[in-house]
Parts: structure tokens; sequence; C-alpha cells
């Protein structure tokens, strides 16, 4: 599911939830499905993944990113907007108290 979501194979998605996968993905140092459609602004994958109850507040092993952070840092305002309005903690932090806000500047 993480290189599906990562490479914007929305149909790929589809059936692998379909199948049976978890929407957050397995625990992966490289990053999780909602972090890496929200890198890439693949907003309709990240529409499929909130759909299916991915978690949206969920934390990059590595960086302990959300995947609004993820988005912010990248500049991926569609992206940004769709996980705000899944109910994305706009107030989460990382080390040194930085914040999705923070990342966007």
């Amino acid at each position: 599911l993480q290189v599906a979501s990562r490479s914007g194979c929305e149909a790929l998605v589809r059936s692998l939830l379909r199948l049976g996968a978890s929407p957050d993905g397995l625990p992966h140092e490289a990053g999780f499905p909602l972090g890496a459609a929200a890198r890439r602004g693949y907003c309709s994958i990240i529409r499929v993944l909130c759909d299916a109850d991915a978690d949206v507040n969920a934390k990059d092993e590595r960086r302990q990113e959300t995947a609004l952070m993820i988005a912010c840092e990248s500049g991926q305002l569609g992206a940004a907007t769709i996980l705000l309005d899944a109910g994305a903690n706009l107030r989460a932090e990382i080390a040194f108290r930085e914040t999705s806000l923070y990342m966007a500047a």
C-alpha cells in the first residue's frame, strides 16, 4: 500500500484496501501511505485512505511527522486542506516544537 500510495496508483490502493490491507500500512521507517500520498499531493489517494479510516494523525517512525506536516513541508495545499477537513491536528509537534504551520512557512 505504501508503494501504491507513493506512486499515485489509486486503482491499486483501492484494490489493496478492498483485499483487507490496513489504510495505515505497515510500520515502515520510510513512511506510511497517507504521508507518501501527502508528499506528492495525490489528493484522490488521500481521500481514499481517509474514507478507509486511515489515522490522519499517525506519525512517520523516523521523523515523527504527520501527513499534514509532510503536505505543508512539500507545499501541497490541496493535500493539506483534505487532511484538515478529515480532522488532522494542526498543532501536532515534532522535535523543537515544530508544527505544520512552521513547516509551511
